[in-house]
């Protein structure tokens, strides 16, 4: 039988219950952080469950259709008649007068107030976010706020604003260095206020900051997921490890839905969802507190009082917030549980790394042998049959580029482990039998190309020659420690920039789908010998430096010199080739 080392048992949790939600922040006052938790004034730990707002002169032509909601009365309502103890104020246009008015009507409320700045792109705005943050953090100095919470960035997408999925995207190295630069604006102002920042790829990816967070005291990291797109379900792995960790995340925004907003509302991954985040005690805010045309809107009408007339999101959410009252959990519908951080597997060599049953771990950890860890994912696996398949994601990988894949595993039996998924080269490794499922080793290191991040779609295919022969596989994704290693693997010539390897692949002719293409190096130019598709340059940072119609002879001499990944993609095929310009 596997036992994993995650596993949910009966508990009695801690609630924090108080009979009015409106008197909840003279009760609790300046918040802080320690850990992973949220301690009040009095150094005990709470949660806060709220609502938030729709966008606030979001990017629409015309009308606002969040914008009604914005006004005193319903902040307190959702305080005294939906008990909430935070509201999400998502401003879209950096208002200063609203965040100021929300500032005021939620402290009047009794309430904690985010003032969220609800952009994709803050990256690239940070003057302007730091002007807004400023006056905002003024204004709390000005008030002696201790109720107001700073989100500084909603969801970083692109990189370049385009919001689209062939776009490269936002890395944790740019988020930080804007999220140093602002957070410096607001401590001048407010010197521990507390601090939400956006992770990368819609605020989904709370391993990359674990890896290099930033300095500072009060700070949170941005986790947010819609419980109707069955891949959020992923997200779960990393919240653990962030738990087990003690890294502080706020679910900053949640929905019942899709992550369009349609669809309809999954009731059943909603309660899995907050049933994990009671157990880890994170806070969090519902998306969204209005009346539009989506399943996860909470209201039909424009009332929110006791008789208002609210969705089945909004019936649903509304249900849950009666925890802030001292509600049990089992009365609104959620399952009690423990998070077990003990190791009840046989772990890595780092001792540190986690199981999940059918799920990837963003747990990160060093490995003897290699420079960085660019991402660690595990399973628990035992093969009920010869032949089986498991559907994962790598989470965390920062840039596109050319990594070494290995596995960890115990065996009764050789077999091969073959790989493959949309963004990655697909290849194979050799599973030789260690004599038992409780030794461990580790396969020969593959290279492996990666076009699409932080998230990768990663499907394993195991071919055994008998059932119940194979247990426990970990996947490394990692830079290679010393680049003169590099010939045992075959992979060609190697440059050292003295940083990282650049691995250069021999000049060959591919074959994509039978359309032939070549390189040839000294013209710097590709030929394909027939047309159709499209081939795509990438710098070794993930940036896309051109895309050109695959046809013909392509030039790339206006490229400057140095090492790119080339993507050739036609129809729903993709290959890829590393060069080198001269």
């Amino acid at each position: 039988m596997i036992r994993f080392r995650i596993f949910f048992a009966s508990a009695l949790l801690f609630a924090f219950s108080l009979g009015n939600a409106a008197n909840f922040t003279s009760t609790h006052g300046k918040l802080s952080v320690s850990g992973g938790k949220i301690l009040n004034k009095n150094n005990q730990e709470i949660v806060l469950r709220g609502m938030s707002l729709y966008w606030y002169n979001g990017p629409w032509g015309g009308g606002q259709p969040g914008n009604q909601f914005y006004t005193s009365s319903v902040v307190s309502d959702v305080a005294n008649n939906w008990n909430a103890n935070v509201i999400r104020a998502a401003i879209g246009d950096r208002n200063v007068s609203m965040a100021k008015n929300m500032m005021d009507w939620a402290n009047s409320a009794g309430i904690y107030v985010i003032i969220d700045n609800h952009s994709h792109n803050a990256h690239n705005e940070t003057a302007n976010v730091q002007s807004f943050f400023r006056d905002v953090s003024a204004h709390v100095k000005e008030k002696g706020y201790t109720h107001v919470i700073y989100e500084i960035y909603n969801e970083p997408t692109c990189n370049d604003g385009s919001n689209n999925n062939n776009c490269t995207a936002t890395t944790w190295a740019q988020i930080k260095t804007f999220a140093e630069s602002v957070i410096g604006t607001i401590r001048g102002n407010d010197a521990d206020g507390l601090i939400i920042v956006g992770t990368p790829y819609y605020s989904s990816n709370v391993a990359a900051p674990r890896q290099n967070p930033l300095s500072g005291r009060n700070i949170l990291y941005a986790l947010h997921f819609y419980a109707g797109t069955s891949g959020h379900s992923n997200y779960r792995a990393s919240l653990v490890a962030a738990y087990c960790a003690d890294f502080p995340v706020f679910v900053s925004e949640w929905g019942t839905s899709e992550a369009s907003g349609g669809g309809s509302i999954n009731t059943n991954n909603s309660n899995t969802w907050l049933s994990l985040l009671e157990a880890a005690k994170v806070s969090h805010a519902n998306w969204s507190l209005s009346n539009t045309n989506e399943s996860s809107a909470a209201l039909t009408g424009t009332s929110i009082t006791a008789n208002g007339g609210t969705t089945a999101s909004g019936s649903y959410v509304r249900n849950i917030l009666k925890l802030n009252t001292g509600s049990s959990l089992s009365s609104v519908g959620l399952t009690e549980q423990t998070i077990d951080c003990s190791s009840e597997t046989p772990s890595g060599p780092d001792g540190r790394l986690s199981f999940l049953d059918n799920g990837p771990i963003a747990n990160f950890a060093e490995k003897s042998g290699a420079d960085s860890v660019t991402t660690v994912w595990g399973a628990a696996l035992a093969n009920s049959s010869t032949t089986f398949t498991a559907d994962y994601n790598f989470v965390g990988i920062q840039a596109p580029g050319t990594y070494l894949i290995e596995f960890y595993y115990g065996s009764t039996a050789d077999g091969t482990v073959s790989w493959s998924g949309r963004g990655i080269s697909s290849g194979q490794a050799q599973i030789a039998s260690t004599g038992s499922l409780t030794k461990f080793q580790y396969t020969e290191p593959q290279l492996l190309t990666v076009t699409e991040v932080p998230e990768t779609p990663l499907q394993l295919s195991f071919n055994m020659p008998s059932a119940n022969s194979l247990y426990a596989i970990y996947v490394y994704a990692h830079t290679a420690k010393n680049c003169a290693d590099s010939a045992k693997w075959g992979i060609g010539d190697v440059e050292w920039d003295g940083e990282e390897c650049i691995y250069l692949s021999p000049i060959r002719k591919l074959t994509a789908g039978g359309k032939q293409w070549n390189f040839d190096a000294a013209a710097g130019a590709f030929i394909f010998e027939e047309t159709g598709g499209s081939l795509a340059i990438y710098n070794l940072r993930g940036e896309r430096k051109a895309l050109f119609p695959a046809s013909g002879r392509v030039s790339l001499k206006g490229l400057p010199a140095g090492a790119y990944l080339a993507i050739y993609r036609r129809g729903s095929e993709s290959h890829r080739k590393t060069i080198f310009l001269k």
